[in-house]
């Protein structure tokens, strides 16, 4: 939730309380879904744990890490070389 908080006071900076509620709720509907779906493959994956489905589940794993790091590393590399 504290990212929700970030985007609904920067936007309540931006447009007043209207715009934050819808962006908030936006976003938590959009983490529940992908949460849900999250799910619903993590015990797809279980109920057939193969060879396959190990991998598959490694596999995806990795990528999501993979793809957090090389985002959080490249915004920390661009707030080092901003202007300020």
């Amino acid at each position: 939730m504290s990212k929700t908080i970030g985007f609904s006071l920067s936007a309540y900076a931006l447009a007043g309380w209207s715009f934050p509620i819808m962006l908030g709720t936006i976003f938590t509907l959009g983490m529940i879904i992908t949460d849900g779906l999250n799910g619903y493959l993590v015990a797809y994956l279980i109920k057939g744990m193969d060879k396959w489905s190990q991998m598959t589940s490694r596999t995806i794993g990795f990528l999501i890490g993979s793809f957090s790091l090389v985002i959080s590393i490249y915004y920390f590399f661009m707030f080092l070389t901003s202007n300020k």
